[in-house]
């Protein structure tokens, strides 16, 4: 090639756009992206949300109102605030009592002991043993779920969207609603996902293989207005509901969040790195797995749920006086908020009392300054 040439080739390649990585970071261990896609709905923007997440850096917790005594059953907003999320979805469809339809375990304990033969996958969090992916999206037709199921603390179970192989698993029908769903990618990180515009199932995993997220699974979490994407990262909130639903509610006009009886969640950072940060991870050399019998309670008419495992204490609540009251809605957790009088919220710390033991811990409320 001559210098001309060379010359010629190098302008054409400076003339191309840049490829921008469509991924932005939220948190360590938590990205978020928005694609277009390839097959355009016949409503709305016909956009897909997805949060990225490593697990090993940002764990994933499944909650259940019923287990967390959250009643009315809370939005996938209020559920963050609750439980110090920096992420909430939709944890699959559920029976009129809010009980999941699939298999479900969460954190060791079981929720519905029942398995569905239609639904062939499995997501599993929480390893039991050493050596365990931190998550999985398990295939009934390509993994030994019989040995595996057991060795996770949580399991939640749904239908098959996108096999092993990579096969598109729903046959075309001609419903179509808007779409929470979950997928895993080559490097083992869950994706969470949502699009707001209604596809065919069939279509909608069509459009998630052709984008650039190196997708190995796919499971479907839920349809119609109660598809959920709620993002709270520091200086960034994302809303993402869904609306229209085949023969239940075929328009493009829910604008708010429904209640969600079950939900996963992504623990949002700690603000000082230590136990009890407001819902952050555990400090220095606490656990992050689940043991048996590892669970105590604190009784705080159910505004504080702990966590108490070798001598660690995480805080999974903000301290609320009463309902309403006192749920941080800045970016930084951990901080004194003054929602309600006389105490600082979430602001409890942990201190030696009468009556104190390894598995009673006593809260002492700090006033403001």
């Amino acid at each position: 090639m001559n210098a001309l040439s060379r010359l010629a080739a190098l302008l054409v390649c400076l003339s191309l756009p840049a490829l921008a990585d469509p991924w932005e970071t939220l948190a360590p261990g938590l990205e978020l992206a928005e694609f277009d896609a390839h097959l355009k709905s016949t409503v709305g923007d016909s956009r897909v949300t997805m949060v990225r997440v490593d697990v090993a850096r940002r764990p994933v917790r499944l909650l259940s109102a019923r287990v967390e005594g959250h009643a009315p059953e809370p939005t996938a907003e209020r559920w963050a605030a609750l439980h110090g999320l920096i992420a909430v979805t939709h944890a699959g469809m559920f029976h009129p009592g809010g009980g999941p339809v699939g298999l479900a375990r969460t954190e060791g304990r079981e929720l519905n002991a029942s398995r569905r033969k239609d639904y062939r996958t499995f997501l599993v969090l929480n390893p039991r043993e050493k050596g365990l992916p931190p998550v999985q999206l398990l295939d009934a037709g390509c993994d030994d779920v019989e040995s595996l199921l057991p060795r996770y603390g949580t399991v939640l179970q749904s239908l098959r969207m996108m096999d092993c192989t990579g096969r598109n698993t729903w046959k075309s029908q001609p419903r179509e609603w808007s779409t929470a769903a979950l997928g895993i990618d080559g490097q083992g990180r869950l994706l969470m996902m949502h699009a707001r515009s209604p596809y065919r199932t069939h279509d909608f995993i069509e459009v998630v293989r052709r984008l650039p997220l190196g997708l190995k699974r796919m499971m479907y979490l839920e349809g119609g207005p109660e598809a959920s994407l709620h993002v709270a990262a520091p200086g960034r909130t994302v809303r993402r509901v869904g609306s229209y639903e085949t023969g239940f509610n075929e328009n493009d006009d829910n604008t708010r969040y429904w209640a969600l009886p079950n939900v996963l969640g992504v623990m949002a950072p700690s603000s000082g790195g230590g136990a009890g940060a407001g819902g952050g991870e555990p400090g220095p050399g606490c656990d992050r797995g689940v043991g048996e019998g590892a669970h105590a309670a604190i009784g705080l008419g159910g505004t504080a749920a702990p966590d108490v495992r070798a001598g660690c204490l995480r805080l999974l609540s903000v301290w609320r006086p009463q309902e309403g009251a006192g749920i941080p809605d800045g970016p930084r957790w951990g901080a004194r908020h003054s929602g309600a009088p006389g105490i600082a919220l979430a602001a409890c710390e942990a201190g030696p009392g009468t009556g104190s033991t390894p598995e009673r811990v006593v809260l002492s409320p700090k006033h403001p300054l």
